[in-house]
């Protein structure tokens, strides 16, 4: 049942709002905000999409911090980054 739940929300084109080089934010706590790059879209064994991302921090007072490749499903990154830059 899951599954078929997946493939309605890939199929209904949720993977193409997401292309590599696009850019995303968030504001978390004290100002402090998080930029993505995203880097790749892929699909996995199951057939539910990913995103494959780089991850920087920008704090006020002390700058940005590195904080390297992550990957979260195309659904949970939509839900966590809703602010195209």
């Amino acid at each position: 049942m899951a599954r078929s739940i997946f493939k309605r929300w890939i199929s209904s084109g949720a993977t193409d709002e997401l292309r590599p080089g696009e850019k995303f934010s968030r504001t978390l706590r004290s100002n402090v905000t998080e930029f993505v790059t995203v880097l790749h879209v892929h699909t996995d064994a199951l057939g539910i999409p990913h995103v494959r991302f780089n991850r920087v921090i920008d704090q006020p007072g002390i700058g940005r911090s590195i904080e390297g490749e992550r990957v979260l499903s195309v659904r949970a990154f939509i839900e966590v980054y809703p602010h195209r830059v």
